[in-house]
């Protein structure tokens, strides 16, 4: 079953970035994006694109994707670094804490830091990380789409 997305491309500002031209607009991505979370991943999307500009805006948008996804991929791979530093940083302190002596408030100090570390780590796995991969997968299933150019 196919899935229709429709987009009115009325003039080239609605379809390029205002400072840099020869990139799509951000938020034609977003909008994008936005209709195909709509849409089963199950099924096949189609663009239906009503073009009254002289840009090929088929080359524009699929450029644009591809550099959605690419970003999506390298914010994963810097939270994951993060998540790394996050994690070693907060064993650290839990291994600090277990070395301080027993009455010690610096002690409980070290052991509330490590796990602040540690869930935080859990919430960007969670949260930002799952998030972003949904969005990854969307752009990725766009990529395959048809489009449709109408001028």
């Amino acid at each position: 079953m196919n899935n229709i997305i429709e987009i009115d491309i009325e003039n080239r500002e609605s379809l390029i970035e205002k400072y840099n031209k020869k990139i799509v607009s951000r938020d034609l991505i977003n909008y994008i994006i936005d209709k195909a979370f709509k849409i089963d991943s199950q099924n096949n999307i189609v663009l239906n694109i009503n073009n009254k500009t002289n840009l090929d805006a088929r080359v524009l948008i699929i450029t644009g994707l591809k550099l959605e996804y690419k970003k999506l991929v390298m914010e994963k791979r810097r939270n994951n670094l993060i998540q790394f530093a996050y994690f070693i940083i907060g064993l650290l302190l839990l291994v600090i804490s277990r070395l301080i002596g027993n009455a010690s408030i610096l002690k409980e100090v070290f052991l509330i830091g490590g796990w602040v570390f540690i869930w935080e780590v859990l919430e960007i796995e969670l949260f930002h990380d799952f998030k972003n991969n949904l969005r990854a997968k969307k752009v990725k299933q766009l990529l395959k789409s048809e489009i449709n150019i109408n001028e």
